[in-house]
C-alpha cells in the first residue's frame, strides 16, 4: 500500500489518512476536561506532530480505553504503531503523579497499589518514569531536572563536535562566538519558553561561560561578567528568559476559542500556577507593561522587549548579583564601563569584531592577549603568583620578578611601559604609551587597550612581538634558536614554562 518515495500525492495522503486517526480519537475518547472561557468545558484528548501521537486520560480504565481506540482505527487503515515492551522510546505509558511531593506519596504506597499493566492487543505497552516528545523531556514529578540533564548532554556533544572551530586562535573572534551562539546555545536552550524554574536558567549560564573561558584560553577563575562584555556575549539567563517572555505575548493574542489558549489559562482553583507566577516575576524583572504590550503586534513588541532587556543587562552588568565576585569586574567596569548598549542591539562590544574582521593569525593572537591582559588573566610572574607559606620577602619578590629584564616585578605596567627588553619593539608606540601613562589614571595600561580609533592595531602587534620575545626568554632561546643571554636557569625555565 501507499505511493513510490518522492510521490507529490504521498505527503497529501498522509495527512489524509493520519487526520482521520486523531479525528476518531477524539470522537470516541473523553480526555481531560479542561475549564474554558468560552465554551465552558473543553477536553483535552490527544495532540499530534507528523506521525508522534500523545494522548491524555484521567485514570488507568480510561487510558486503556484509549488505547484500544487508538489501535482499532490503525487497523482499519492497515496502519501500524511501534509498540515494543523492551523498547520505551517509542510507545509508553507516564503517570504524572502532580508533583515532588505526590510522587514521595506514591512511593510509599507502592508495595500497596498494583502495578497497572496496559496492552496493545496482545502486546504489554511499557510505563515509564520518564518520556521524550518532541525533544522535551516530561517525567512524572512535573519537574525540568531531566530535560536540563539532556540539554546539558546534547549540548557537549554539540561543542565537542565544533571545538576546533570555537578554541582556534588563527579565527576571528566573532567567527568563534558565532559558533557557540548559533550551534551550542539553541541546542541548550530547546524549549526555553516553557520553563519555569529562574535558579536552572542561572546553572545552564554558568555552563555556557564555562565553555567560553575554555574556547578563548582563559582560566577558570576568569570573571564571567568581565568576559561576556569583552566578546559581547549575552548571559543565557537573559536569551532564555527574553525567549520566555517572547512566548508569553504569543499567548496573548491565541484566539480564545484555540486549544493553545484553553490550556494556558487553565489551573485549578486556589493553587499557584508556576508557569504564570514566573512570568509575572519576569515581566516586573525587566519592567514591560503588560497593557503597552498587548496593544504591540509580533515585530514591535520583540524591539520593545530587546530596548527592555538591554536596560536590565546594563544594570545587570553596573551592579551584578552579590553571588557574583566583584573584584575584577569592579576593576574592569572603572576602566572600560558597560559595553555600548544600543536599544534595538543586542551587540555589546564591538572591538574585537572590528579588529578581528582580517582572518589574520598576528591580529587575531595579538587580540586575544590584549583581551587576556584586560581580563587580568594574562599569567605574567606578579599577576598569577599566590602568597605561600613560610616564603620570605626576598623568595616572593624572586618569584615574581620579570624573567626578561630580572629588574621589577612582572606586572602590567612592567610588562608594557618598563621593561628594557622590549625597548625597541615599544618604540613604535611610544608616543601612545606616554599619552596613557600621563593621564595617571586607575590603570593607565587599560586605557592604552581600551582600542579607541586606530589604537589597536600597533598595540595588539606590540604585545604579541613581547610576548613572544618573553616564551623565547623562557625557553633559553631566541626565535632562531641561539640561546639568550638573559635566559633563565634551566629548572626554573621549566616550571615558568608549564605554568605559562
Amino acid at each position: 500500500m501507499g505511493w513510490e518515495q518522492g510521490d507529490t500525492l504521498a505527503t497529501t495522503m498522509f495527512n489524509v489518512f493520519i487526520d482521520s486517526v486523531l479525528q476518531h480519537v477524539w470522537a470516541e475518547h473523553a480526555g481531560i476536561s479542561i475549564p474554558s472561557t468560552s465554551v465552558g468545558l473543553a477536553k483535552l484528548v490527544a495532540l499530534m506532530y507528523a506521525d508522534d501521537m500523545v494522548g491524555f486520560a484521567v485514570d488507568a480504565p480510561q487510558m486503556q480505553a484509549l488505547i484500544d481506540c487508538t489501535r482499532t482505527v490503525l487497523n482499519r487503515w492497515q496502519l501500524r504503531a511501534s509498540v515494543n515492551p523492551s523498547d520505551a522510546s517509542k510507545t509508553a505509558v507516564l503517570k504524572v503523579r502532580g508533583g515532588p511531593k505526590a510522587a514521595r506519596i506514591h512511593a510509599a504506597a507502592r508495595g500497596v497499589a498494583p502495578q497497572v499493566r496496559f496492552t496493545w492487543g496482545d502486546v504489554v505497552v511499557p510505563s515509564v518514569k520518564g518520556y521524550k516528545y518532541l525533544g522535551v523531556w516530561v517525567n512524572e514529578t512535573n519537574t525540568w531536572d531531566e530535560h536540563f540533564r539532556m540539554r546539558k548532554q546534547s549540548a557537549a556533544k554539540a561543542a565537542g563536535a565544533h571545538h576546533k572551530i570555537m578554541t582556534q586562535v588563527r579565527l576571528p573572534v566573532h567567527l568563534r562566538k558565532l559558533a557557540l551562539t548559533t550551534v551550542v546555545q539553541p541546542v541548550l536552550t530547546y524549549a526555553a519558553q516553557v520553563w519555569a524554574q529562574t535558579s536552572l536558567r542561572r546553572d545552564l549560564d554558568s555552563w555556557q561561560m564555562g565553555l567560553a573561558t575554555r574556547a578563548f584560553h582563559c582560566p577558570s577563575t576568569a570573571s564571567h561578567l568581565c568576559l561576556q562584555q569583552e566578546i559581547g556575549l549575552c548571559p543565557l539567563h537573559v536569551t532564555c528568559e527574553t525567549l520566555a517572555i517572547r512566548y508569553w505575548h504569543h499567548l496573548q493574542h491565541v484566539p480564545p476559542d484555540r486549544l493553545l489558549h484553553t490550556v494556558s489559562k487553565a489551573w485549578p482553583a486556589g493553587k499557584c500556577n508556576p508557569w504564570a507566577s514566573n512570568m509575572g516575576k519576569l515581566l516586573r524583572q525587566y519592567g514591560v507593561d503588560e497593557a503597552v504590550a498587548a496593544s504591540y503586534g509580533t515585530q514591535e513588541f520583540h524591539g520593545y522587549l530587546a530596548g527592555k532587556a538591554m536596560a536590565y543587562l546594563k544594570s545587570f552588568w553596573s551592579e551584578p548579583p552579590r553571588s557574583y565576585s566583584l573584584a575584577v569586574h569592579s576593576r574592569y567596569t572603572e576602566s572600560f564601563g558597560v559595553g555600548t548598549v544600543a536599544a534595538k542591539n543586542a551587540r555589546m562590544r564591538k572591538y574585537l569584531g572590528k579588529l578581528t574582521a582580517v582572518p589574520g593569525y598576528t591580529l587575531c593572537k595579538g587580540a586575544e592577549l590584549c583581551m587576556h591582559m584586560r581580563l587580568e588573566c594574562l599569567p605574567l610572574n606578579a599577576m598569577r603568583s599566590h602568597t605561600r607559606r613560610g616564603e620570605s620577602a626576598e623568595a616572593k619578590q624572586l618569584r615574581e620578578r620579570c624573567p626578561c629584564c630580572q629588574q621589577a616585578a612582572e606586572t602590567p605596567a612592567h610588562f608594557l611601559f618598563e621593561c628594557s627588553a622590549y625597548t625597541q619593539l615599544r618604540s613604535s608606540i611610544t608616543g601612545q604609551i606616554q599619552h596613557a601613562h600621563d593621564r595617571q589614571d586607575m590603570a593607565p595600561w587599560r586605557a592604552l587597550l581600551a582600542f579607541e580609533d586606530g589604537a589597536f592595531g600597533p598595540t595588539a602587534s606590540f604585545v604579541l612581538a613581547a610576548w613572544q620575545r618573553r616564551r623565547a626568554v623562557l625557553n633559553g632561546r631566541e626565535a632562531n634558536g641561539v640561546s639568550h643571554s638573559m635566559a633563565l636557569p634551566p629548572e626554573l625555565a621549566d616550571s615558568v614554562a608549564v605554568a605559562d
